[in-house]
Formats: structure tokens, sequence, C-alpha cells
């Protein structure tokens, strides 16, 4: 099989050099194809691209070279070339000017090219190549380098977990290898497309109806700094022309369904969630640690994580970035808030590579969050006690939900061989995953360091438990204390109370202080539990040296045959013998134990974080990732018993969600509180538990007048809805009448009761739910009452003069009253103080603030008077550049061009900027990014914070970077960097492309 390279110039030489350089150096690859480099030059006028190409001509790097007489466009340009691919009989390779080759892209692509004899197209993975791009953005590397060493290294970090190829509905014309048969019977691509755009799509389907396929060959990678969007959804939008789109959409009606069943499919799903083992520009991969299930209490699974914890503070490798996922309050009770490397987060965001949850899942909606934080997910399964205990197993129903956990999860860890078995003996069909399995410490030296400066005593009887039955503390303990009227006993069970010489403490709520002072100062320990999957209080008391009376089951064995000899502990199995071992173990005074096998907690902690960072190696994740994204999608529709869950034994959980099925009531939701109200509108719209700070949000909006109605219109607008997976039907739409939108709003606006009524103080802050967040606006509420009124007009009159004559916090105060029409969020206020303290001038800051989209929005309200004193020559002081001129909501730059500029040529030396690919990031990692690439500094926090506040508020990322692309920080920076795909910020047009498509396609 010969090949025939074909290569359409257009301008750009430094892009044309560096690709024909990459490609030459690689060429060999296909030595055995008689590779012939055939090059149209559609550029006659541009001397210094003929130039060029004369020269790798006369090299002999160029075979052909085709000079068009004038400038006719990629598609006639293109089917030059093919016509010479099919004289020779040859397989064509379509390749961009704007690429960049790499080892082993041409031999990878032919040998899958032969791999089954029905592909006809073959593309390589890309950084920027719509439905060839891997790993898609956002992830940890994008909108930070875009340089083309640092896409491939990205590529290169995930590549592998790939198949060598994937069955694709298309392919793209950036890198396109076409079979020698496709090329004989069905080029050349259909001039009718004009200049381009779709016709490659016209010939991957006209050659599709006879049976051959696209392909992505996956180990294959060509580099394209082209300047469309990373996100599939954009294949058949971004920059296409609206009759090209109607041509694709009568001839081919197969062609829109087949992209939107591959972007429903798991395999694609499954490449989305490797992009988050990307690691970031410092080699670093995310890990979380979910503790959403944590309370403000101590149990066995929050003392032996919070070890766990402890040891990723101090010892975890530096390669790994480690966030506790709780809320501040939590952080703080369980000291988290005072740790340096482990830092807390309240948001759930898909960017993370591992997610760790410290005990067993008990509801669908924390498997849900698991899988929604990272492609690796591991599960401690520390018992199976709400299975086996048959007042929980009759309402829980956890057998579905678990069976699914051991068959789908990545990895499971046990912290005993007892609690292995016991899982497996319940799951064996499902319990295929790697577990790692290790008995907690028994090495008393890791438990001792808490009781060092504890006082010691012999004062009372302390009997361990909860108020579950199997742990049988309040039966043991009142035998006790029938049978030893004159002991004091002290009982840790339900509600505190005290009987006669029995005190009962509501077991978990007391502070590590006051625990570690009942065991220190007890004369002996009763572990009564029926079933434990490792006993910790055992090893708190034999670490203390007390007695200790213990039920004989099958954990306590296990931690006791790491021991030698041992004395002082005392085994029942007939609770009617606990008094008299009492006695004994008043009168032994001391346990004693002779150390053998047992760890600590640095071994135990190195083991679970080595076994996780291994699953975040193994080569079958993709696979795994198919598998469980087929489960999920039939476990997450379906209304089975494991959709609710036991409200005892899930009491530890912060959430105690259940999943409500794939039939949403419109009315059912509306009459609910505050409170369940947003829970429900998380778990029934999104199906996954609320976050906390989503949770605070959505409350906080509740009771500033925003209608529930609102926020479910919200809901359904959001991305995060509309791509869910799981099929859901919404009954009683019509519940949510919208109002009509206000004038001259570019977005959307969700009216409030207050707004109806014509009354004041309508504000819109539409919520975010989670990941992506909707953008509505603000409606300012009515001018201050100190305002001077116009009384022509009826507008509020603002002088410059009046503003510019105030001190800083007045001067910030008033202009965001008399301008914005409202008062200053402790964000924004914060940030302008800070920017007048750094040297930016209250004109600069003013000129910014009339340019923004919010004073746009309430600019009807306000005659602004005197602003010749804002022109920059009035400005007294020398704007200093440490700081872009910002304002509560960015600027509104001027339309860019029609026809989007060249692209900017690869320097070396240059990083080049992708604003799409910026666009694509989650708000926080945005304004960072922005920051760092665009101004060279990190975010301050006062300015980090106004930006979140702005995005909250409906202030869209391309409005926030026109402003920061048009401020006096930035143009100083502007010849260090090159920024590509400003297109993107153009102002979108009244019904864009999905309303094009969506008439286009309509039956």
């Amino acid at each position: 099989m010969n090949l025939d390279i074909i290569i359409p110039v257009y301008r750009n030489a430094d892009l044309v050099e560096a690709c024909l350089d990459s490609l030459n150096a690689h060429v060999a690859e296909v030595a055995d194809h008689a590779p012939r480099v055939i090059v149209i030059n559609d550029s006659p006028d541009d001397q210094v691209v003929a130039a060029l190409l004369a020269k790798y001509a006369k090299r002999g790097l160029i075979h052909e070279l085709v000079t068009n007489q004038e400038n006719v466009g990629f598609v006639k340009s293109v089917n030059k070339g093919l016509a010479l691919a099919q004289d020779r009989g040859a397989a064509a390779l379509l390749v961009n000017s704007d690429t960049l080759t790499y080892k082993n892209t041409l031999a990878e692509m032919l040998a899958v090219l032969q791999a089954d004899p029905q592909i006809g197209f073959v593309c390589p993975r890309s950084n920027n190549a719509s439905i060839s791009t891997f790993p898609q953005s956002p992830h940890a590397m994008s909108g930070v380098f875009v340089m083309p060493d640092a896409c491939y290294a990205a590529w290169r970090s995930v590549q592998s977990f790939l198949p060598r190829y994937s069955w694709a509905p298309t392919a793209v014309g950036f890198y396109m290898l076409i079979a020698p048969s496709v090329v004989a019977n069905f080029a050349p691509l259909d001039e009718a497309f004009g200049v381009g755009y779709e016709e490659e799509n016209d010939l991957v389907m006209r050659a599709g109806k006879v049976g051959f396929r696209a392909v992505m060959a996956n180990h294959a990678y060509a580099y394209h700094a082209g300047s469309a969007s990373f996100l599939l959804r954009d294949i058949d939008l971004k920059g296409q022309r609206e009759g090209n789109l109607q041509k694709i959409a009568a001839r081919h009606p197969e062609f829109l369904p087949l992209v939107r069943s591959y972007e429903a499919s798991a395999g694609y799903r499954a490449e989305l969630k490797l992009r988050q083992l990307v690691p970031n520009v410092d080699g670093k991969l995310k890990i979380a640690i979910n503790l959403l299930t944590f309370g403000r209490h101590h149990n066995g699974t929050t003392d032996h994580m919070m070890n766990f914890i402890r040891w990723c503070e101090r010892a975890a490798p530096n390669d790994v970035e480690i966030h506790a996922i709780c809320e501040p309050s939590i952080a703080r009770f369980h000291g988290i808030d005072k740790m340096q490397r482990i830092k807390q987060r309240r948001e759930c965001d898909p960017i993370y590579a591992v997610a760790i949850m410290p005990g067993q899942p008990f509801d669908l909606q924390t498997v849900r969050t698991m899988e929604h934080l990272a492609p690796v997910t591991l599960y401690g399964m520390l018992d199976v006690i709400a299975l086996d205990c048959s007042h929980m197993r009759a309402e829980n129903g956890l057998d579905a939900l678990w069976a699914y956990v051991a068959r789908h999860a990545n990895g499971l860890f046990f912290n005993s061989r007892f609690s292995e078995t016991t899982f497996r003996n319940r799951f064996p069909r499902q319990f295929t995953v790697p577990a790692y399995t290790r008995l907690l410490p028994t090495k008393l030296a890791a438990y001792a360091g808490r009781y060092q400066k504890v006082d010691r005593a012999r004062d009372h009887v302390l009997v361990m438990g909860n108020h579950f039955p199997h742990k049988a503390s309040q039966e043991i303990g009142a035998l006790i204390a029938q049978a030893h009227p004159n002991l004091a006993i002290t009982i840790l069970g339900g509600d505190s109370r005290v009987d006669g010489n029995a005190r009962t403490v509501q077991a978990g709520t007391l502070p590590d202080e006051q625990m570690n002072d009942l065991f220190a100062r007890s004369s002996a320990v009763v572990l009564p539990s029926y079933y434990e999957g490792f006993g910790l209080s055992i090893m708190n008391a034999l670490a203390l040296g007390k007695p200790v009376i213990a039920r004989d089951i099958a954990p306590t064995r296990e931690i006791l045959a790491t021991f030698g000899a041992t004395s002082g502990i005392f085994l029942f199995t007939d609770n009617r013998d606990v008094p008299a071992l009492i006695g004994k173990a008043i009168s032994a005074e001391q346990s004693k134990v002779e150390e053998k096998s047992g760890g600590n907690w640095d071994q135990w902690s190195k083991g679970l974080f080595d076994f996780a960072m291994e699953l975040a190696r193994s080569p079958d994740l993709h696979d795994r990732l198919v598998g469980r994204i087929e489960a999920a999608d039939a476990l997450h529709g379906a209304t089975s018993a494991f959709t609710s869950t036991s409200s005892e034994y899930a009491a530890d959980s912060a959430l105690g969600l259940r999943s409500d099925g794939a039939v949403v009531r419109i009315a059912d939701l509306l009459q609910l509180d505050s409170d369940a109200f947003v829970q429900a509108a998380y778990r029934q719209l999104l199906g996954r538990p609320v976050d906390p700070s989503g949770l605070e949000h959505h409350i906080a909006l509740l009771n500033s007048g925003t209608t529930k109605a609102q926020i479910i219109e919200a809901f359904l607008e959001t991305e995060e809805f509309r791509e869910r997976r799981t099929p859901v039907s919404v009954v009683g739409r019509e519940l949510l009448r919208k109002s009509r939108w206000p004038k001259g709003l570019r977005f959307p606006q969700i009216k409030n009761e207050a707004a109806a009524k014509n009354e004041p103080g309508a504000v819109i802050d539409a919520a975010p739910p989670p990941s992506v967040q909707p953008q509505w606006p603000v409606i300012a509420p009515p001018p201050a009452p100190s305002q001077q009124v116009s009384a022509a007009s009826h507008k509020a009159v603002v002088r410059i003069a009046d503003l510019l004559a105030l001190d800083a916090a007045d001067f910030v105060d008033a202009f965001y009253r008399r301008l914005l029409g409202r008062e200053a969020d402790a964000a924004g206020f914060d940030h302008h103080i800070a920017l007048l303290g750094s040297g930016t001038s209250k004109a600069d800051i003013l000129r910014s603030i009339l340019k923004s989209g919010e004073f746009e929005r309430n600019s009807d309200a306000v005659s602004v008077e005197g602003m010749e004193l804002l022109a920059p020559e009035n400005n007294s002081r020398r704007r200093r550049k440490t700081a872009p001129s910002r304002s509560p909501t960015p600027s509104v730059a001027e339309k860019a061009p029609a026809v989007p500029a060249p692209l900017a040529p690869v320097h070396p030396g240059k990083p080049v900027i992708q604003i799409g690919d910026m666009l694509a990031l989650d708000n926080d990692t945005f304004v960072r990014t922005f920051y760092d690439q665009l101004l060279g500094r990190a975010a301050d926090p006062a300015g980090l914070s106004h930006h979140l506040a702005l995005l909250e508020r409906g202030e869209t990322k391309a409005g926030i970077l026109r402003s920061i692309l048009q401020s006096g920080e930035y143009q100083e920076r502007a010849s260090s960097v090159i920024v590509a795909g400003r297109e993107h910020l153009e102002p979108q047009r009244k019904g864009g492309w999905p309303a094009k498509l969506h008439k286009i396609v309509k039956p």
C-alpha cells in the first residue's frame, strides 16, 4: 500500500515550517509504503511561504509542489492532492499545516488502518481536534500550558489506558488517513461545501453507507495549534456555516444521531473520566478523601481514617495533592483545618484521580458522589453489620448496592481478615476487584501516644458501645450495675442519663480529651459487642494496661493472635458470666501482652496509600470504567430496595440521602421545606447529593426571596442536568411558568415573586448546582434614596466629581450603591480597596465599572455626569501595573471581527494561551489560570474571591476575559504571550448554533 501525504497550505510560514520539519523527522517510519509528500500552496501571493516551500522541494522533502494560481480554499486544494493519490492508487493522509507529527504517529495510524478490513478512516488523538481530542479539556494541564511538548506529555500520561483504537462516528480532517479503496471510490471532497466546513463529514458519511468505518488511533498523536473547541458537542457547531450544516443534515440524517449516540456511549464517557488522571504542571495527581459522611463525633471509622490522614499530612509523597472533602466545621472538629498539606474543600468537583471513602456506602448518592469525584474509587468495607443484623437489612436493601461496589469499584480495603471474609462470603460472584486487607495496627505504641498527658486512675468500669443493639452496651452495663451496686459504671450508649450507679454517655459526642480521660480513669474496660470489623477499643484499653472483658468473637481473636503471652484479658460468650469477670478484672488491676507481629499506623497507612496509587496505574482502568458506567446507568435508574437507607445505621452520614427513582414531580419538590427541597433537587434532578457549599448557597437564595420554581428552572437549564446519563422524566413543568424576560438582557432572566409584583429588591441570583453554574444575571435594586433623581428622566444623577472626592472606603461603597444599585459584597469591597492600595486610580476603577455588564443592566436607572473627568489624560496618577483594572462585572469588549484572525505561529519561546481551553475550566481553576497565564502572577485572595463572586452572579467567563485583555496590567505583558482563539470572546448572537441545529434536525 502506497501513501500520499497531502498538505494544503495557506500563509502562516512559521506553522508550515514546523509542520514539515516534524513530518520529515518521522516519515521514515512508513518507508515501506513509498510515502510521497504533496503540498498545495493556496497562498500564491505570500512570498515567504513560497520561498519556504521551494527550499523544501529543492531538498527533496516535498515530492509534489502544486501552487494555485489564486486562493481557491481548502476543499479544492485538497482535491488536487486526492486526484494525485487516486492516480497512484495510494492511501491519502490529509495533514493540516498547523499540526506537528510525533514519533510513531505515522506508523501506528497505518497499522490501525490495516487492523480491520472495514476501517476506511483513521485519526490520531490530539490536544485540539474536537472528537479526536484526548485528554479532553478541562484537565490538570489545560489552560496552563499549551506548548506542544506539554500537550504531548498530557496525552502520554493517559494514552496507555485506552485500547489500540476506538470506533468513532466520523473523522476529523486535521490529520486524517483515508484507505486506498475509499480514495478510489469516494474522493474527491464535495466542492458544493465551498471553502470548507463539513466536507470531511460528508466524505465519511458517503463511505459509511457502504460499510466503511472511522476509528481513532489512540496510541498515535498529532499536535494541532488550531483554536477549535475541545468539547465534543462543538464538533458540528463550532465555526460551521449554516448552509453547510443544513446540507450535511439533509444529505445524511444519520450523522447527528450517530455523534450524539457516541457522546452518550460508555466508552466516550470513560475517556472523559480518564482526563482526571493527567498530573498537573508540577507532576502531581489530586487525591480526594471523601469525608462527607463524617459528623462532629468520634467512632471507629473516624478514628482509623484520621490516623491515615495524619500519615498523609506527614509522609505522603510529594507527587500528590490531597484534599479532604467535608464542611469546615467537620475539619475543625477533627483537626484537619490545622494541617498544612491536607486541604479542606467543600466542593465535589470532578478534578481528582482517586477518591477514597473511609467506610461503606449506605446509599446510592454516596456512590454517585464517589464516581463523580474520580475515575478511581476506593471504599473501606469495614464490616457487613448492616446486612447481617436483620432489623437493618429489612429496611436498607444494601445487597444490590454493595454487590455493585464489589464488582465495579476500583478497589476495596478491609481492616481485618474477618471483615474481608465476611464480605466475600456475601458477594462470592460479584467480588472481583482488587483488595487491600491488613489488620489495623496492634502495636501498643500506635495507641499509647494519646494518653501521655492524661492522669490515670481507677474510678469506674467503662462499658464501650453505642445505641445499636449489636453493641449490647446498655444491656451489659445494666447487668454489671445491678450485680455491683457499689461500683461506678460508665456506659457509652444512647441518650445521656444517670440510673443509680450507672451513668450513660451518648456515644460519639465526646471530644478526644474527655474520651481519653474516660479510658485512663477506668478500672476495667468491657467490650460486649456481638459484632465488630476491628475492635479499636480493645487496643486503647491494652495501650493503657487496663484489664479487658471482651466478648469472644472472631475479630477479637484475630487481634489477640498477634500477641504472644497475655494476662488481664477475659473473654466471655455468655452475658451472665460478665459480673463475675468484673471482679477478676478489677483484682488483676492491669493487662499485659507480649507484642509479636502487629504493625503500626505508618505501615498500615502507607500500605493503603500505595494500594490506591497502584489502582491509578492499572492498565485495565478504561475497561473497568466502561463496565462501571454501563452498570451505573442501570443501577442509578433503577427503583429498588437499595435506594433507601436505614435511618439508624446511616446516622453518621452528613447527608442521609435517598434516591427517588427516575420520575421527578415538580409539585412534590415545591411542597418541601427549604433544606429538604435543596437536597431533593440535587438528588432527583442531578442524581447526586448536594455538596455543603451548594446546600448553603441555595438556602441563602431561598432566604433572600428566590423562589423554589426559579431554582428548579435554573437546575433544568444546567449542563449537568442536560448531560445526565440516567433518563429522568420531569412531570409538572407547567408549574414553573416563566414570566417574560426583561428587555435587553443577554440571558433568560428568572423573575422572583418580588419582581413579578413590581416590588423593590427583586434580586436574581439563580444558583449553580455544582460543577456547571447557570449564568443568570442580576437585576439591580432601585437607586439608593440618597441619590438625586432627575425630574426629566426619572434617573438618579451620579456625579463623577463627587465620587472622585471621596476617601477609599467611601468611594468603593458609593460607586457600588450609586452606579450598580446595590451594596458592595465583602469580596468586591476588599478587592477594590486592595486595588487602590496598589496604586490603581479611582478614575481607572470607574472607567472599568462603567464598561461592565452589570452597570449596563442598571444604566436605565442612572444618569452619569462628568464623564470627561475619566479621560486618561486627566488621571494625575500613573497607573501601576500590579493588578488589572477590575470591576464587579467585567466590561463588555468590542465585537470581534466576523472572520477570525489567522492562527498565531507556535513560537518555541512564547507560551500559546488557548481561550477555548480556558473557558472550559471550572470557575476556581479558570480564575487562577487567567491570573497565571494572562497576567503572569498568582491570583491575590481578594481578586480570586471577587471574580468567583462575579461568576456566581451571572457574569460570563468570556466577559471577564474581555475585561482582563483590555486591562493595563495585561497590556504590559501582551508582547510575551500569544493568545489564540479570541473568536470565543465574541458575544453570542441570539439564536446561536444550538438553536439552528434544533431547527435543522426537527422532523
